[in-house]
């Protein structure tokens, strides 16, 4: 993984935190830790919808541009 590291911030339902902070207390991980791996299993499935990776393509291309 890259050492290049952005912070954000988002809201979440409580719900979900809370089952994100289970799992990483079985796994002996940290939150961060969990969601940096759904959020990148979740992009490499979009990956594979080719509508939205030509979408995803397009948009970055028009940010790299601005």
């Amino acid at each position: 993984m890259s050492s290049d590291k952005k912070r954000v911030q988002f809201r979440a339902p409580n719900r979900l935190i809370n089952r994100t902070d289970a799992l990483a207390a079985v796994l002996g991980e940290d939150r961060t830790d969990i969601l940096v791996t759904a959020l990148r299993e979740y992009l490499q499935d979009a990956v594979h919808d080719d509508t939205l990776t030509q979408e995803i393509g397009r948009v970055a291309k028009s940010s790299r541009v601005q």
